[in-house]
């Protein structure tokens, strides 16, 4: 698990430069000047002792259990299956720990939110990243958005991009054709 989040999920862990910077604002000291400061210290997020276990389910490809820190993977997918089944499962434990974190709580996913919506756009253009976003997040659309934030929405896409898979394959376990036809990245 920890060679998927070094490789995909680095920005989760907020340990990288580009959203420790937009953890920097400016304050008003005692003096009445504006001097550089931060909305609180970073945590760093890490999937390190959540564990990963093969099961049979029903009904669904993977399962995210925060309670037990595991992430169980239906038994007898091929490994394919399994490799979108495990990212689409850990942005669900990576949501949690951010839920979870010490620090400046909501602000963490709002950072993340803002950050993988500029990292998105640069590469495909935000009037894309947009339609994106409206296919994803409207239940015409998706037949079950339950459990799927924006910042879900946003991080799968960013690993569709990245990995050069059609639009919608980690959100969605691979299962495309729940979208409609959207132009290729």
């Amino acid at each position: 698990m920890l060679r998927y989040e070094e490789r995909y999920f680095k920005d989760m862990t907020l340990n990288i430069k580009e959203i420790q910077s937009l953890f920097m604002c400016y304050q008003m000291d005692d003096k009445g000047k504006w001097v550089k400061g931060s909305f609180g210290e970073i945590p760093l997020i890490s999937l390190g002792y959540w564990n990963i276990k093969e099961k049979k389910l029903r009904n669904c490809e993977g399962l995210c259990n925060s309670k037990d820190l595991e992430i169980l993977i239906k038994s007898g997918q091929t490994k394919k299956e399994l490799n979108l089944t495990l990212l689409h499962e850990m942005i669900h434990a990576y949501e949690d720990e951010l839920e979870h974190a010490e620090g400046p709580g909501k602000r963490l996913k709002e950072i993340l939110l803002l950050f993988l919506y500029k990292k998105i756009g640069k590469q495909i253009g935000y009037k894309k990243a947009d339609d994106l976003l409206k296919v994803i997040t409207s239940s015409f659309h998706w037949y079950d958005i339950h459990g799927h934030s924006i910042l879900f929405a946003l991080k799968s896409l960013e690993l569709d991009i990245r990995l050069h898979l059609p639009y919608g394959t980690i959100f969605a376990y691979g299962r495309t054709d729940y979208f409609p036809p959207i132009k290729d990245h």
